[in-house]
């Protein structure tokens, strides 16, 4: 049976996970993790992208990785190309270096970003490489503390002002993060206790289940202001207020996930940047104030395309 092809996943937070052929060592010496960082280095100015978590172990590395316009698809071909090729001259052998392709998973809500903050900085723990994250120099655990050196391609504000509207700061955040009295909603590990992903795929229940693609997009669109209590056409309008931003968010979402209409359509119809809208969306899905009302538009979408159906 073919490969499944990639989504094309372009302004979203992706956790991705690659391994070495045959779990064989993708990092020997201290100059490969350095390595490594040099190519992340070049990936995130080339590509526009943003890294906001990584820990790179001994023969796998995960990463949070952010795209913009560049697909995920692309930065992930140009890093693994880059590392193998550095890797295989240096070691002086050939062919492939990582098993299969890398495995990347969409994340979206917060429950997800603190789960994947704690397992991604605690693997090395996990794996018994070391007894505390503070001791494993090759993750972005240390640079997420306090009055630490910062790499220049690492961003990390990002997820640190999210842990601070739950918790006073990092440390807090790993000392209440109480992982262990509960089974990981969105992380897993293998028999080795490493952290493992499986791949999203275009056959997820939800996605069969909840597909708009026979919706046009204003169909999307007015289900979605209707539900909110806003006029469609504010959409495109200069209005910035906390109404019209919540319609713009859940309609880019829905029309986005959904519908399957890029995001820099959606830009083009409601005259705004693709970059601030997609931070827009991610701010108002993640937003606990706006759970029942994502449902209200689920409920509302699903009745249109019944009727839809039926006319």
């Amino acid at each position: 049976m073919p490969r499944r092809p990639r989504r094309n996943q372009t302004y979203s937070f992706n956790h991705v996970m690659v391994r070495g052929n045959n779990k064989q060592r993708i990092f020997i010496h201290k100059d490969d993790y350095l390595g490594c960082y040099d190519i992340l280095a070049r990936i995130v100015s080339q590509y526009h992208c943003k890294v906001h978590l990584f820990c790179l172990m001994g023969n796998h590395m995960h990463l949070l990785i952010e795209t913009g316009h560049i697909p995920l698809k692309r930065i992930m071909q140009s890093l693994l190309s880059n590392f193998t090729k550095s890797f295989n001259k240096k070691y002086n052998r050939v062919g492939h270096l990582f098993q299969g392709r890398y495995h990347a998973k969409n994340v979206v809500t917060d429950p997800y970003f603190f789960e994947l903050i704690y397992y991604i900085h605690n693997n090395p723990v996990k794996a018994n490489m070391v007894e505390d994250m503070n001791n494993y120099p090759w993750s972005s655990h240390n640079y997420y503390q306090e009055n630490f050196s910062s790499l220049e391609w690492l961003t990390t504000e990002y997820l640190i002002e999210k842990l601070l509207l739950k918790y006073e700061s990092y440390a807090e955040f790993l000392l209440q993060y109480d992982i262990g009295n509960k089974a990981p909603q969105f992380c897993t590990v293998d028999e080795d206790h490493l952290l493992i992903i499986v791949s999203d795929t275009e056959s997820s229940k939800e996605k069969d289940l909840f597909n708009l693609s026979s919706l046009k997009f204003g169909e999307v669109c007015d289900v979605v202001c209707d539900s909110v209590g806003v006029d469609h056409s504010t959409l495109s309008s200069a209005s910035l207020s906390r109404t019209v931003c919540r319609a713009r968010g859940l309609a880019c979402f829905f029309a986005h996930f959904y519908a399957k209409y890029p995001i820099n359509y959606i830009s083009v119809k409601f005259e705004t940047g693709s970059e601030s809208l997609s931070r827009l969306m991610y701010r108002h899905i993640n937003s606990d104030a706006n759970t029942d009302l994502i449902k209200t538009i689920k409920v509302e979408l699903l009745k249109l395309i019944e009727d839809k159906k039926f006319s």
